[in-house]
């Protein structure tokens, strides 16, 4: 168990009356409900609504396809502004169905990614997800195929928050582009790294990139002078293409990351090379109640924030913080993967669940297995071990207390 706290937050609530004025705009945080009318593919197949919201609009979808508006003027202002992160909210889902084809009642476990419209099947742009399930041990469901599932999802604006979305322009070949990304970010490969680009793709090692950006430091007011390192604050990755690819990422020592583009239906460390993005958020940064990345026993190896996470059974950890809940709170979390073989945690995947019953988060890691149609079952780490990134993203409401603490008022003064 942890319990990381700080004197500049928590301690205080602040009503929404105090922050009347502010014209700042940004990050947004929700919960996506995505209802599955029928077994298709088709514009009336799902239909999708938000909850516990700060802002976003649902824009139409299809099976596993679901788009998103944010701030920007159109669809691709959204892609140019800003990175959108989700996470799975849901620890397996039954979509059984029989019409217009038949499926098992077995429980699906999904992976998520970005992409950018018009999606597959639908006619809305600009930015969505991409939700596969993974080995798929549901009768009459391929491994990686589209699975519908409710999701966490944050919307990181580039004027204050460092992030990418890094792709090749040719299908499974070398990083040479970012298809958004913050100012000044570069982007390189080859077979050997000269050390100089953010972003760095060797193409002798398939579906691993270098992220550096220790010379970088945060836009934001009270945060900014502090090195975007490892060892301050936390990486939240995902795959950044329309396919069952997910997104993983490893901290390391000298202050950058590794990032790591997974295929969900292979197990090991059988990576890809395909697209990936990424948003870097530091820790005591004024928006969030927690920043933390915890070990395989729930003890914080970076963080900041009011929380505490205790470890479960198999495969499990549970997050809570006193005031926090599903109602009140968005969740994101970011797995930690390895670039060498011989750790758990280079080809898991994960989700969570909101336990009403007792006040908290269910987080969840489940191995890939190496048949496609065995379900992917609940593993744990190996002792001290990363597990996971994540961030609790209060939300105030009309007439609601929120819970920023003095730290986020003060931000929030500072952006009027």
């Amino acid at each position: 168990m942890s319990i990381r706290s700080s004197a500049l937050r928590g301690a205080l609530a602040i009503g929404l009356t105090a922050l009347a004025g502010t014209t700042y705009a940004g990050p947004f945080f929700g919960n996506l409900l995505v209802t599955q009318n029928d077994t298709g593919n088709t514009g009336a197949s799902v239909s999708g609504s938000l909850a516990t919201n700060s802002g976003g609009i649902y824009a139409g979808g299809t099976r596993g396809d679901f788009a998103l508006r944010f701030s920007g003027a159109t669809e691709a202002a959204d892609v140019t502004n800003g990175m959108l992160m989700a996470s799975i909210r849901q620890n397996g889902r039954s979509n059984a169905g029989t019409s217009p084809v038949t499926i098992g009642s077995q429980l699906g476990y999904a992976t998520p990614a970005i992409q950018v419209g018009p999606n597959t099947g639908g006619t809305f742009n600009g930015l969505g997800t991409s939700i596969n399930v993974s080995n798929a041990n549901v009768t009459g469901v391929a491994s990686g195929d589209e699975w519908n599932v409710d999701q966490s999802y944050g919307y990181f604006p580039y004027n204050e928050f460092l992030g990418g979305w890094a792709n090749n322009s040719v299908n499974n070949g070398a990083l040479d582009n970012f298809i958004a990304s913050s100012a000044g970010l570069s982007i390189g490969n080859g077979a050997s790294d000269p050390g100089t680009f953010n972003v760095f793709d060797n193409t002798a090692t398939t579906g691993v990139y270098t992220l550096r950006m220790q010379s970088l430091t945060a836009n934001r007011p009270g945060l900014s002078g502090v090195s975007a390192s490892s060892q301050n604050g936390v990486l939240l990755v995902i795959g950044g293409k329309n396919e069952d690819n997910y997104a993983l990422s490893e901290a390391n020592a000298d202050g950058s990351f590794s990032l790591i583009c997974k295929d969900n239906g292979t197990n090991a460390t059988s990576y890809e090379n395909d697209a990936i993005a990424f948003t870097y958020v530091p820790v005591n940064h004024p928006d969030f109640h927690a920043v933390a990345r915890v070990d395989a026993e729930g003890d914080t190896i970076v963080g900041s924030g009011n929380y505490t996470v205790t470890k479960g059974g198999t495969g499990e950890w549970f997050i809570s913080a006193v005031g926090l809940d599903d109602a009140n709170t968005v969740l994101l979390i970011s797995p930690e993967g390895a670039v060498a073989s011989g750790t758990n945690r280079a080809d898991n995947i994960w989700n969570f669940e909101w336990d009403g019953a007792n006040n908290r988060w269910v987080v969840q890691s489940r191995d890939l297995p190496g048949s496609s149609t065995a379900a992917p079952g609940l593993q744990d780490l190996a002792a001290n071990e990363p597990a996971f990134s994540f961030v609790l993203a209060p939300i105030p409401t009309p007439g609601s207390v929120a819970l920023m603490g003095l730290a986020g008022l003060m931000a929030a003064r500072r952006r009027r």
